[in-house]
């Protein structure tokens, strides 16, 4: 039985008015949830269905898609990008799609055009960054030199590329190559870059930290790193397939199973270390390696954590971005302490 009280603790960061708040969990074979407040003011309580974007967690996604197609051998991690795609031949040779992947490839968090748009507009600042934008951001970008071993620096426009690599291998867009590769098999029926029509009812309406109204995000060619909009029951069995992987032998498993692999250990006790698209550090009673990633855009914030070996992952799912105190009190660190002590309140199996 999943504790219902660590869930309520989890939400308990986002509960206030006019906003919902999701939270799922799976556990070796179960599933559970609790749903809290509200899609929008005076409005419903969030159900299993209800659609929230999920921001950055699309990575998780864009890494999936990335081991599958090394397991076909389209690419290899360790293959320059410049040598995938003919239109990144300028980039330097060790840009490859694990650097991309780890966020070790020393690019920028954003380029320098879209820092400058969003200082002036945060509602949807990666709308109008096209194919072409991202190309002649590739064709610009010439570092002097490689960055040191190890070092990390969360990017955007990183991701964003590997997503445009894997359309170019695949001669598709990401939405359909997520809804062929990942949704389908998986049963996500709610999962993609668009809420069709009859899905705008459902759709948790985005909150700014202040409380007001804000729209979606879209991410243009940067989709690779964000836009996905999902529901508690797609995330909840995505959690189940992350867990489980190691106990299936099928192609997507496989591929789930190598994105859980630590690809820069942890240095320390409360270190960070990294997988593909995932932060992972060592936590818990006993200490177990959780994999983690937050979402944020102005409007919604999410946040999964998985455990492969206590076989225990969670998410968040909320329609409200960060607010000020959020840079003083980082909630992914407490959620992760939180989702930590579960696992010593789960009756042995």
């Amino acid at each position: 039985m999943i504790p219902e009280d660590w869930l309520d603790t989890l939400a308990m960061r986002f509960t206030r008015r006019g906003v919902g708040v999701a939270v799922v969990a799976a556990l070796d074979g179960e599933t559970g949830s609790r749903l809290h407040g509200q899609v929008h003011s005076l409005g419903p309580p969030p159900t299993e269905n209800t659609l929230f974007e999920i921001g950055d967690l699309t990575q998780i996604f864009t890494s999936i898609l990335l081991a599958l197609m090394v397991g076909r051998e389209r690419l290899a991690f360790d293959q320059p990008v410049s040598s995938i795609v003919p239109e990144l031949e300028g980039l330097p040779n060790w840009i490859t799609p694990m650097r991309l992947a780890t966020h070790t490839a020393g690019l920028p968090r954003v380029p320098a055009e879209i820092a400058r748009r969003s200082a002036l507009n945060m509602t949807n600042p990666y709308a109008d960054f096209g194919i072409d934008d991202l190309l002649a951001w590739a064709s610009r970008f010439r570092p002097k030199r490689p960055p040191a071993q190890g070092t990390v620096t969360y990017s955007i426009v990183g991701m964003g590329l590997l997503g445009y690599v894997l359309e170019e291998i695949n001669r598709k867009r990401l939405n359909q190559l997520f809804a062929e590769e990942i949704c389908q098999p998986l049963a996500l029926a709610d999962t993609g870059y668009r809420v069709e029509d009859d899905g705008e009812a459902r759709l948790a309406t985005p909150h700014d930290g202040r409380g007001r109204t804000t729209e979606l995000w879209t991410y243009g060619a940067l989709a690779g790193a964000g836009g996905l909009i999902s529901s508690p029951a797609d995330i909840t069995k995505l959690l189940s397939a992350l867990i489980d992987a190691g106990d299936r032998d099928d192609e997507l498993a496989k591929a789930i199973t190598e994105t859980l692999q630590i690809r820069r250990q942890p240095q320390q006790a409360e270190g960070e270390g990294g997988g593909l698209g995932w932060s992972i550090v060592r936590a818990g009673n006993p200490p177990a390696f959780v994999f983690s990633h937050i979402g944020r855009t102005r409007g919604s914030q999410a946040f999964m954590m998985a455990a492969p070996q206590p076989k225990l992952a969670a998410a968040v799912l909320a329609n409200t971005g960060p607010r000020a105190r959020d840079t003083l009190s980082p909630p992914l660190k407490q959620m992760v302490r939180t989702f930590a002590m579960a696992w010593a309140e789960v009756p042995e199996r």
